[in-house]
């Protein structure tokens, strides 16, 4: 029995940037990105999930499931949550919103559409449109038309961006360079 192709669950995946006492400049960073992408989902009927920090096995130990779930209840933003993967939690989400993660550099460089907030290495990121702040006045109209293009017009957007980060799935490119490295001696 073939599998139809479902429709995304969530419309934004936030990438959670919760971190045990967090220093006031990142979490004022945090609470105002998570502010104005919550509103902006709320007039416009999109719904939240929320990948957590400490749903990852190697985070799981050092950061408290129920502090992180807190935190983000304290911003008043309404979301869902799932203990599954990032990966698995990005295939079901239209749009995915990273404010300074790999993450999010990673599912880009799947082809993910990832709208980048505040990104400290915008250098990657230089002729990719969807890349904002809280002070820009395009904010809400960048999302929104990140969230309705389909994938043909994405792919040509990615494609002029000229993104040259790829995904090494196993780290296989990584591998066969560092094995290269090594036997040449």
């Amino acid at each position: 029995m073939e599998k139809k192709k479902k429709k995304p669950d969530y419309d934004v995946m936030i990438i959670s940037e919760y971190r045990n006492n967090l220093n006031l400049k990142k979490k004022d960073k945090i609470v105002n990105s998570l502010t104005k992408i919550s509103n902006l989902c709320e007039n416009n009927s999109l719904n939240i999930c929320i990948a957590l920090v400490s749903s990852r096995e190697e985070k799981m130990k050092k950061i408290s499931f129920e502090e992180e779930i807190q935190f983000y209840k304290k911003t008043g933003i309404k979301f869902n949550y799932s203990l599954e993967p990032s990966y698995k939690l990005a295939n079901r989400s239209k749009v995915i919103f990273s404010i300074d993660s790999n993450l999010g550099y990673e599912l880009i460089a799947k082809k993910h559409k990832v709208f980048f907030f505040h990104s400290k290495n915008n250098i990657y990121l230089k002729k990719y449109p969807f890349v904002t702040n809280v002070l820009n006045r395009n904010f809400d109209k960048l999302f929104l038309r990140l969230i309705n293009l389909n994938t043909s017009q994405f792919s040509k957007i990615l494609k002029s961006s000229k993104i040259k980060f790829y995904f090494d799935k196993k780290n296989k490119i990584f591998k066969n360079y560092i094995e290269k490295i090594i036997y040449k001696k």
